[in-house]
């Protein structure tokens, strides 16, 4: 889920992509988007946001393996807001890095996740790799948007949990577990 900010795409190429259902645009209300995003210290001008359409889902799929979630278009207006915020953190880290001559690698809540078996053990909001040459940083993205202690509590427990697996290493293909970057709403 990205703003047209984000995307960095013309209006018009927007509108095509869209009627091409290679893309979806949200209902809600551009000045709302606006107004949230402002208020989480995200200016944007263009309150549009947009996730994967069915073909877009599909050349996903076929080109690059990836199956994308189709669920992001069931998410309340605040679990959008919160994919958006977390997808701002990673394009800015990108930027910053890519400013140095590093490559990135991103993988998404659904690519890196931590299953034991069938048991869902870890869920990082994101997954990045940063590479140039021969060196490596990962880093794994966690955005706490809650006022709840436990939650957070629960949180490390989980990560401790999944650092003291084995799974962690052929999932994200690193080779120690990666240092988190928590990044917290509220104090």
């Amino acid at each position: 889920i990205m703003t047209a900010d984000q995307l960095g795409m013309t209006t018009r190429t927007l509108r095509r992509y869209a009627n091409r259902r290679i893309i979806v645009r949200y209902i809600w209300s551009s000045k709302d988007i606006v107004r949230e995003l402002g208020e989480y210290g995200l200016p944007t001008e263009n309150g549009k946001l947009y996730t994967l359409g069915i073909v877009g889902a599909e050349i996903a799929s076929t080109r690059h393996g990836k199956k994308p979630s189709v669920e992001y278009l069931a998410y309340t207006f605040e679990r959008v807001l919160r994919r958006v915020i977390v997808n701002q953190i990673v394009l800015r880290i990108a930027a910053e890095a890519e400013s140095h001559g590093w490559d990135m690698v991103w993988m998404g809540k659904q690519e890196a996740r931590l299953f034991r078996d069938d048991d869902l053990i870890l869920e990082p909001d994101a997954f990045i790799r940063l590479e140039r040459g021969d060196e490596e940083f990962p880093l794994l993205i966690e955005y706490h948007h809650e006022n709840k202690r436990r939650r957070a509590t629960q949180k490390v427990h989980d990560y401790e949990y999944a650092r003291e697996s084995d799974l962690w290493q052929e999932a994200w293909d690193v080779r120690s577990f990666p240092p988190i970057l928590a990044v917290f709403r509220n104090k």
